[in-house]
């Protein structure tokens, strides 16, 4: 996989991050006079030449959509229609205020490249774990460390490790076998000891390789099962390095072109196929090797992972394995 580091920000008060999947993509709201971003799931809006974010119960303003937000202290009156739209629409996250919500008002990070937020309340509070190894286990929910041994913060996202000589970055990536042997010593009792499950050589590591190479079926009925795939606009393909491939880049179902009259795409680990990228679609009762050939690189790997395993008139079951990790 590639493992390039995400932009990790680093905060000592409350914040919130924001994602958006590339530049933003506004579209009109229909009967209403705002623009929503639609390739992120939180509410940001356009109006009156100013953008608006809602999060954690408040409304959030800011020049652009990459620029500095602040809470807007008199939000115009046509975005609460358009919050409640989204809100009928079940196709939003408001991100509200979470169980241990603090007084002061988060600050606004908006990434539209992949990113991580690590969060500590106030200055860090290193507390000695074991050996060479300081945990801060006080006052941040991330796994972040100090190792002792080399002087490096190291930190565990998304089941990778990145370190940095600064808890301000820049991170990079660290590969399992590097990662200083000290952190297999953590005590299966701490707080921070799920971490362990991605540190090469402990029995938690060895346990969740072990559950990660059993397959899982699932079995559908051939003529019940279906599948729905909406794009932005009209279906837009890009090719897949080193394949005669092809996957459609604006829907977030994955969607793999064969050839112009064969299309297949895989949802809850079962196969469909098309004669169209509009469907109608049909389980699949086999995929074509080559879409097995789809190197790591790609954001489509991941469907490698799933196989027909059998099929019956009546009935198909797939067979798939989880993402490997080390």
């Amino acid at each position: 996989m590639k493992n390039d580091p995400p932009s990790i920000i680093y905060s000592e008060t409350p914040a919130l991050l924001v994602l958006i999947d590339g530049p933003p993509v506004f579209r009109t709201l229909t009967g209403l006079n705002v623009e929503r971003v639609i390739n992120t799931h939180a509410l940001i809006l356009r109006l009156g030449g100013r953008v608006y974010l809602y999060a954690s119960d408040h409304w959030y303003a800011s020049d652009s959509v990459d620029g500095i937000w602040h809470i807007a202290t008199n939000p115009p009156a046509a975005l609460e229609p358009a919050r409640q739209a989204e809100i009928a629409s079940q196709n939003v996250d408001l991100m509200p205020p979470g169980t241990n919500a603090v007084s002061t008002t988060p600050t606004l990070y908006v990434s539209t490249i992949p990113a991580e937020l690590v969060q500590t309340e106030g200055a860090p509070n290193w507390s000695p774990l074991r050996e060479r190894i300081s945990c801060r286990c006080k006052n941040s929910d991330n796994a972040l460390f100090l190792s002792e041994g080399d002087q490096h913060y190291y930190v565990l996202l998304s089941g990778r490790w990145f370190k940095s000589g600064t808890i301000v970055g820049p991170w990079e990536f660290v590969p399992y076998k590097q990662l200083p042997g000290d952190f297999a010593k953590i005590p299966p009792t701490h707080p921070k000891a799920n971490v362990l499950v991605s540190v090469p050589g402990t029995p938690q590591a060895n346990e969740a390789v072990i559950a990660n190479s059993i397959p899982q079926t699932a079995t559908v009925q051939r003529h019940e099962a279906t599948l729905d795939v909406t794009y932005d606009g009209t279906p837009a393909f890009t090719p897949i390095p080193d394949t005669a491939l092809q996957y459609a880049v604006n829907t977030p179902t994955p969607v793999i072109e064969v050839n112009s009259h064969s299309y297949y795409s895989v949802e809850n680990g079962v196969w469909f196929d098309a004669a169209s990228p509009n469907g109608p679609w049909e389980v699949a009762t086999n995929v074509p090797p080559a879409i097995y050939s789809i190197p790591v690189s790609s954001p489509l790997h991941y469907v490698t992972y799933a196989q027909v395993y059998g099929s019956t008139p009546d009935v198909c079951t797939s067979l798939y394995t989880r993402l490997p990790w080390h």
